[in-house]
């Protein structure tokens, strides 16, 4: 890819820019959430752009496109020089960035199994497990059931006319489950594991989704819904504010019993 940001700096700068930068952004999704024993979405996803900035005539210009070649890279080079210095000629200041050291550096996300190489299938396998179990816990009361997995990537790649190149390649992926239980006379209860919104996420790798043990929470996660549908109202009753904390919360969770 540095050929490609060299290319476009170059170009900014024979077209009158007295500075430029370009990112260059790659984004893979995978998103796959199973709803009562079907495949509600099978996505797979990956898509590339990138942007310039330049300052021209003391003013900014930007312009992007999704088309990563050399041909693209260099119309919006130059539509970026030629916006900066339309912009630049109705600017009362024109444009004075700040002196910074360049910087040349690189970051990953740390992981130990990556997500993307993981089949889809495996994780398909583990997902329609999980919610086969949660609708059998109790199919009298358990009606609403779902398994969800996202993984997510992204690779961006900074370079400026002042030296910069530095590149990141931020992955997060993670999951969950849910169970909507209904009792006859009872407002439905909905209950998930880890989290709510589909689940939990972090800047990890597979082994994060694994460490979520979804088959081990099943039980609790559907015991814990139909519990709710029979659980008494919070008391609506206001209560004196007593001075000694401890002693307020004692009787509050006696009323709660």
């Amino acid at each position: 890819m540095r050929d490609l940001t060299e290319k476009a700096l170059e170009i900014c700068s024979k077209e009158g820019a007295t500075y430029a930068d370009i990112r260059i952004v790659t984004i893979q999704d995978e998103d796959i959430s199973i709803k009562r024993g079907n495949i509600e979405t099978l996505n797979l996803s990956t898509i590339k752009g990138f942007g310039i900035r330049t300052i021209a005539n003391g003013g900014w210009g930007f312009a992007g496109s999704y088309l990563l070649t050399k041909d693209e890279i260099e119309r919006v080079a130059k539509l970026a020089a030629r916006i900066a210095k339309a912009s630049g000629s109705t600017r009362k200041e024109p444009v004075k960035l700040i002196e910074i050291d360049a910087v040349e550096d690189s970051y990953k996300t740390p992981l130990k199994k990556d997500p993307f190489k993981i089949a889809p299938e495996e994780k398909i396998e583990l997902l329609v497990e999980v919610d086969k179990r949660l609708r059998a816990y109790n199919p009298e009361v358990i009606k609403m059931t779902t398994a969800d997995y996202r993984g997510h990537r992204e690779e961006k790649i900074f370079a400026s006319s002042e030296g910069a190149y530095i590149t990141q390649e931020i992955t997060f992926c993670g999951g969950g489950i849910s169970c909507t239980a209904i009792s006859p006379g009872e407002p439905p209860q909905r209950r998930s594991f880890p989290g709510s919104f589909r689940g939990d996420f972090a800047t990890k790798g597979y082994e994060y989704f694994e460490g979520l043990q979804l088959l081990e929470h099943v039980e609790q996660t559907a015991k814990e819904a139909i519990a709710l549908t029979t659980a008494k109202t919070c008391p609506t009753e206001k209560t004196t504010l007593l001075i000694d904390g401890h002693q307020l919360m004692l009787q509050i969770h006696e009323t709660l019993n």
